[in-house]
């Protein structure tokens, strides 16, 4: 039986505030909704076999974003005439077959899909299969230095002729059926790496002794590889008891975390786990959605044990150099020394207004004076300056976690984890410390009431680590007497009214962002 391959591309719109929505109990936000939808079907040798192409009228951010119709060349006009969405994604689905086997230059557009199929009540289950043409490509013509990825990059690079325009979705889409006739598509649709293929092949690099492999899929928190005991309780290889992790966790990669774990029975007695074992752990979201990891347990050679007592050392020397930085951060705040620059910049005023004012009665001793001040003013410029460059290098104190003593963010299996809805449970000491005016960050981190969040180049500050569902990149925490005192201001996006707190010992709510004000009509009425 032939395959049922669709190739697919979408167009969506964004709106000028965040919508965010409930997603199976977690709090998401709407990618984007989508506008326009362009596939083809194409056999092994991808040769078309049948094109769709429709509009589609949204229902959640209905006026255009001037950046989307500047990309698209679309216009109110053609949004308000598009076919209303729940009526569109539905044709597609049944266009495309319950077999469909759906391919993307990249994989930007499957979260988007689902992300719509879930809001228009549709099956947002398929599509189970989908490949990334981005890696067939690479696969057979390597990626070279400045070379972009973007699809009218390749398409120019390879030499295929610009017949139709770019960013049409069923234009982009014959594009991609283009290139994949370059492509070698039998056999590179045959070697596709599975999820849990690419895990274990970034997780257990050869060479090297790897035991008990296991992937855990589906999970939608990031952080329930650290929390849920199912997947940090690990066996030792040997006796089957269960493995004592260190207190310090190293990071591998950008997804990857690994610790050197002591088995209480093998410990000590010469054994293969008598010098402990490495408990390693690696996380893919593919489909942009749905967590997955993957974890085993590497046996030690020497050199790895000392390569991770090295990197330990290094951990720890970092964690005291930057308690000592929090501690002169705190004794600044407390003794502010931009009084010194307020002097300063009073005297250099009064100079050269004196200064000014002499100048009509005898002008060299006006001028003297004049200059005096001046520099005086661009001294106290300077001091005020070297200050808050002091500040913004040293991080803010962070009020502990109570029941975490770990030195790093790793896994913390002794949380409490709601089974049901995998949310983060606080202690009893947190909560208290929410209704005492604390603040909390996406990290679930406390802070002290007065607690602000600027970036060394903003002009203002916020209220928390994100604004408008967007997490800030590079903002640091600092008190808003200190932001105020730089001369920020607050920022007109922000609508913090702090986070809820719950009952202790419950498992809350995730804390919400501020929302679209776009009203959503029922589902059955779109």
């Amino acid at each position: 039986m032939p395959r049922n391959l669709v190739l697919f591309d979408l167009e969506w719109n964004i709106g000028y505030q965040p919508f965010i929505f409930n997603y199976h109990g977690v709090q998401q936000t709407l990618r984007g909704e989508i506008i326009e939808i362009g596939a083809v079907k194409i056999d092994e040798d991808a040769n078309v076999l049948d094109t769709f192409s429709i509009h589609l009228r949204p229902r959640i951010f209905r006026c255009l974003q001037h950046h989307i119709a500047k990309v698209t060349g679309l216009t109110q006009e053609d949004l308000d005439k598009g076919e209303p969405i729940i009526q569109g994604l539905r044709r597609f689905m049944k266009w495309c077959g319950p077999d469909a086997e759906f391919a993307e230059w990249g994989m930007d557009d499957v979260p988007v899909l689902k992300q719509n199929l879930f809001l228009c009540n549709l099956d947002e289950s398929r599509p189970t299969v989908w490949y990334d043409l981005q890696q067939l490509f690479l696969r057979e013509y390597p990626r070279k230095e400045g070379e972009g990825m973007k699809l009218e990059n390749v398409v120019t690079r390879m030499g295929i002729p610009l017949e139709r325009p770019f960013h049409d979705a069923l234009s982009d889409t014959l594009y991609t059926a283009d290139l994949c006739r370059l492509l070698d598509l039998r056999a590179g649709l045959a070697a596709y790496p599975s999820e849990e293929d690419t895990l274990r092949q970034s997780l257990c690099p050869t060479p090297g002794d790897y035991r008990d492999f296991r992937v855990f899929q589906g999970y939608l928190d990031q952080s329930m590889w650290k929390l849920d005991p199912v997947i940090g309780t690990m066996a030792c290889p040997v006796c089957g008891t269960a493995l004592q992790p260190d207190d310090v966790w190293l990071k591998k990669g950008s997804s990857g975390w690994y610790t050197l774990s002591q088995c209480p029975v093998c410990k000590g007695r010469g054994g293969e786990a008598g010098r402990g074992v490495f408990q390693k752990y690696r996380m893919s979201r593919r489909d942009g959605l749905h967590w997955a990891f993957a974890r085993c347990v590497q046996m030690p050679d020497d050199a790895s044990l000392v390569r991770w007592k090295k990197q330990k050392a290094q951990y720890l020397e970092r964690q005291r150099l930057k308690a000592e930085r929090q501690a002169a951060f705190a004794e600044a705040a407390r003794n502010p020394a931009p009084a010194e620059a307020g002097l300063y910049r009073l005297l250099g005023v009064l100079t050269v207004v004196v200064g000014f004012a002499l100048c009509f009665l005898f002008a060299p001793l006006g001028l003297v004076i004049l200059a005096c001040g001046v520099y005086v003013t661009v001294k106290a410029r300077h001091i005020a300056d070297k200050e808050n460059r002091k500040l913004r290098e040293a991080p803010p104190p962070v009020a502990p976690e109570p029941e975490r003593g770990e030195p790093s963010p790793g896994p913390g299996f002794s949380d409490s984890v709601s089974a049901q809805r995998f949310q983060i449970t606080r202690t009893d000491e947190q909560v208290e410390m929410l209704r005492a005016g604390y603040k909390e960050n996406s990290a679930h981190e406390i802070f002290p009431p007065d607690t602000v969040w600027a970036s060394p180049r903003s002009e203002v500050y916020h209220f928390g680590d994100s604004c408008g569902s967007v997490i800030l990149p590079d903002v640091v925490p600092i008190g808003e007497g200190e932001a105020l005192r730089r001369g920020l201001r607050r920022c007109k996006k922000c609508d913090w009214h702090g986070a809820p707190v719950p009952a202790p010992g419950s498992s809350p709510e995730p804390v919400r962002t501020p929302v679209s004000k776009a009203t959503v009509e029922p589902v059955d009425s779109w």
